[in-house]
Parts: C-alpha cells; sequence; structure tokens
C-alpha cells in the first residue's frame, strides 16, 4: 500500500499553492520517499526475465510524476516572482480563462473574484483602469495557478492511466 501514499502525496504537492514552503518541503520529501520505495523493492522483488514486475515499472512512472512535480513547484515559486511584463498571447489566454465563471472559481480566492468579476462585468466603470493595473500586477500568480490546475488534473489522469494499464487483470 505505499503506491497509495505516494499517489497522495503527489497529488496533494500539486493541491497545495506553489508560493508555500510546505510544497516544497511536501514535494521533496515525496521525491525521496519514492526513490527510497524503489531502492527498497529493487532487493526485495526478484527479477528473472526480460520484463521487470508491474510493481517497479509503477514507481518508475510515479518516481516521474513525482519529478515533475517538484520541478514545477521550482519554476512556479520563480515565475511568481517575475517582475517583467507578461507576453501579450499568455496574458489573452489568462484573461480568457479568468473570465470564464469555471475558471475564476479554480484560480481565484473569494477576494480576487469580486474584484475580477466587477472588473469585467463593469467595462464602462471608472473602476477598470485600476482593476486593470491590479491584473496586469498579479497576471503571473494567475498564469501560475492556472498551470498547477491543469498539472493537478493531468496527474491524476496520468495515475488513472498508469493503474489501468499496470494492475493486473482477474483473467489469464
Amino acid at each position: 500500500m505505499p503506491f497509495l501514499a505516494l499517489i497522495f502525496l503527489t497529488l496533494t504537492v500539486l493541491w497545495l499553492d506553489s508560493r508555500s514552503v510546505e510544497r516544497v518541503a511536501i514535494a521533496s520529501v515525496n521525491f525521496i520517499c519514492h526513490l527510497l520505495c524503489m531502492f527498497d523493492l529493487h532487493w526485495l522483488v526478484p527479477y528473472n526475465g526480460v520484463n521487470p514486475p508491474n510493481i517497479m515499472l509503477f514507481y518508475r512512472d510515479s518516481l516521474a510524476l513525482a519529478t515533475f512535480a517538484l520541478i514545477l513547484t521550482a519554476l512556479l515559486r520563480k515565475l511568481q516572482n517575475m517582475s517583467m511584463e507578461m507576453p501579450s498571447w499568455m496574458f489573452s489566454t489568462t484573461t480568457f480563462i479568468l473570465s470564464n465563471r469555471a475558471g475564476r472559481f479554480l484560480v481565484l480566492n473569494d477576494e480576487e473574484s469580486k474584484i475580477a468579476g466587477g472588473g469585467i462585468m463593469a467595462e464602462d466603470s471608472s473602476d477598470l483602469p485600476k482593476s486593470g493595473m491590479r491584473m496586469k500586477e498579479s497576471s503571473w500568480r494567475h498564469f501560475a495557478a492556472i498551470v498547477e490546475w491543469l498539472s493537478f488534473f493531468c496527474v491524476i489522469l496520468t495515475y488513472v492511466i498508469i493503474l489501468i494499464t499496470l494492475v493486473p487483470s482477474g483473467a489469464n
């Protein structure tokens, strides 16, 4: 059952905010736990053939996902501290996602959602420059949050595919 704990740990890393120190710590512990499980299984599971056991393949693939989560965490932390202006295609994509109700629900917290929703709805309002400036200032953070959620759902899908392909079926 350690593989379930490692799945949970990897998904927890991707669930947390990339600005938190806890995410970095859990991502590092997750990576080390994957390595320890692989080294332990290497000596416990007999290997007498061309194909490695499915459990080793699972841990290999899960280690790749844990490495992805660790690297993504470092990149997103760096991305959120950028001071340069966001490219126009990134800004327009981020604005499009934030203009949808589902995008605001996933990416923004309650206070930011009210600001973004008010800025989008009040196109002719005099508050638009203020909300536009806030949007420009926090656009890297919003883009990072979008990448966080996309990676979270992609890793869930990847784990489902890995489990479907590597768990043996009852029929032989």
